[in-house]
């Protein structure tokens, strides 16, 4: 008979809870949570990336977070949140350089 190891969620005998008890749970925590937007739990995945890469993490960070085997599956999936994250750097080292010219006179 298949197990679920320790680490994941289960009802106490070894079997996994079922797709709509883990559904139902989830738009629970979300409502008293105040989480308004409907968000899927497989949803979490992609969101946890996105917010890691925009706080700072590296792209090498995430790859290892998420399991990718490459670091260029990655890259691949989430190229849309690299060229963001470059915009604002850009703008952001534009606007320092802005400063420090103003600062130099």
């Amino acid at each position: 008979m298949y197990s679920i190891p320790s680490r994941s969620a289960h009802r106490g005998n070894g079997l996994p809870y079922s797709k709509s008890t883990l559904h139902r749970a989830f738009i629970r925590i979300c409502r008293k949570a105040g989480i308004k937007k409907h968000i899927t739990i497989h949803g979490l995945r992609p969101t946890h990336a996105v917010l890691l890469l925009e706080s700072g993490a590296s792209l090498k960070d995430v790859q290892e977070r998420l399991g990718h085997k490459s670091i260029q599956t990655t890259a691949d999936v989430y190229a849309h949140v690299s060229k963001k994250l470059e915009e604002k750097s850009v703008d952001g080292y534009s606007n320092y350089m802005d400063y420090a010219q103003l600062n130099m006179k």
